[in-house]
């Protein structure tokens, strides 16, 4: 059975932040690359299941729910190479997104929590994160003291990981660690990296072996069954949540459970949390200018945390962080 945890608490200086992200360039790039996505998806990346249903639609792509597992994703997408080449080389996606140096301490604090969550679950000390962005999660990880490791494909990723938090990630795919790696980990995660990816099942079957018996795998997930989801399906301007040319699938939990019993591990613990509440404010401030300068945008500002545990308890974060347990290999 699992464990539940509800709500994350975020800063003032954090949902500024998020209030003032320049919506106007992520909706741009949204557009150029929808255009872009030419590439055919049939089949459920979770369970190949064909039988799948429209559920929203964003810039001429549609989002499809699979009847058998409940896994949401775009009917067309980026070719492979193109998904490679977007986020091995494009430097302005992790300078409008990550790597941004007056946003470190803030990241920093983002990240901890999440460490210690996974951290009451293992008893081991080797932590591999893969997708590292910045390296903000391997960083973090060190703080608890851990010996960590990570994998980042980005170019501009690295340089910021290296110059910043003085920590070098490893340059190639997970496929070529798997083949060049020498030691059993005990902890494997994915911060926002499976939403991104063709082969989702592939990847968590690879941490599979990546770990050593009992090892737990954390995957922290994009869920369509949100609030985020209603409020960015009425903007009908979805550019954080629900963007098909980047977040090519959306997990539910039956979906995000599937893929971790499909894969040899145990459903242990979830953490439901998000940014639902800044994205309805956001929302209200474009549409109403007043809104945005009012006594009331303030109050709702102020309350933010106490008003998003409700819809997080409700299991409508737009985001979880999922741990499985190793159980079998595979």
């Amino acid at each position: 059975m699992l464990e539940y945890k509800f709500g994350k608490n975020v800063s003032e200086e954090f949902v500024k932040e998020k209030l003032n992200w320049n919506i106007k360039w992520g909706v741009k790039i949204a557009k150029k690359y929808a255009k872009l996505s030419t590439l055919k998806q049939k089949k459920c990346y979770v369970c190949n299941g064909i039988k799948v249903k429209q559920v929203s639609k964003f810039y001429g792509i549609n989002y499809v729910k699979c009847q058998k597992c409940n896994h949401v994703f775009t009917d067309r997408r980026l070719s492979d190479e193109g998904l490679k080449k977007y986020y091995s080389e494009d430097e302005h996606y992790f300078k409008e997104t990550y790597t941004k140096k007056s946003i470190i301490n803030m990241r920093k604090k983002i990240f901890l929590p999440k460490i210690k969550f996974v951290e009451k679950y293992t008893k081991g000390k080797n932590w591999l994160d893969i997708g590292s962005g910045d390296g903000t999660a391997v960083v973090a990880a060190k703080s608890e003291g851990f010996r960590s490791s990570g994998i980042e494909m980005s170019k501009t990723g690295r340089k910021f990981a290296k110059k910043y938090h003085k920590v070098e990630l490893y340059d190639k795919t997970l496929e070529n660690f798997v083949i060049e790696n020498t030691k059993k980990w005990n902890v494997v995660s994915f911060f926002g990296v499976l939403e991104h990816v063709p082969n989702p099942i592939e990847m968590v079957r690879l941490s599979n072996n990546l770990l050593a018996k009992d090892g737990i795998i954390a995957l922290e997930l994009p869920n369509y069954n949100s609030l985020g989801t209603y409020v960015q399906k009425l903007s009908k301007i979805p550019a954080r949540h629900l963007i098909p040319y980047a977040h090519i699938m959306m997990f539910t939990m039956k979906s995000a459970q599937y893929t971790l019993e499909k894969n040899g591990f145990k459903p242990i613990a979830v953490w439901i949390y998000g940014m639902d509440m800044i994205e309805f404010l956001k929302h209200v401030s474009q549409k109403d200018k007043d809104f945005a300068k009012s006594e009331l945008s303030n109050l709702f500002a102020k309350k933010l945390n106490a008003l998003q545990l409700i819809f997080d308890k409700d299991e409508m974060g737009d985001q979880f962080l999922i741990l499985g347990k190793k159980v079998k290999n595979v």
